[in-house]
């Protein structure tokens, strides 16, 4: 008896980073507008640059949206003179 492949639903990539987007969005993140968003086949590649390292968090966290199977992370962290820790 021959085994059938689990059922694979896959979204569109428009699909998947519109909802990528709203997700991002309903967090805060304010660099999202300074950000490469790109789809492909369920993987997302981030890059630009955020203010601070938790705003880098909450974009790899998107990783829980709908459609992702993998976040690829280029994004840097360029602080703020205001954000940055004292030496």
């Amino acid at each position: 008896m021959a085994s059938t492949p689990p059922h694979k639903v896959t979204m569109s990539c428009p699909d998947v980073r519109r909802r990528l987007m709203k997700y991002l969005s309903q967090r805060g993140v304010s660099s999202l507008p300074r950000l490469t968003i790109e789809v492909e086949d369920g993987i997302v590649t981030l890059r630009g640059t955020v203010p601070t390292f938790y705003e880098r968090q909450l974009c790899l966290c998107s990783q829980h949206v709908s459609g992702v199977l993998r976040v690829v992370d280029d994004l840097k962290v360029e602080l703020s003179p205001s954000t940055a820790p004292d030496p």
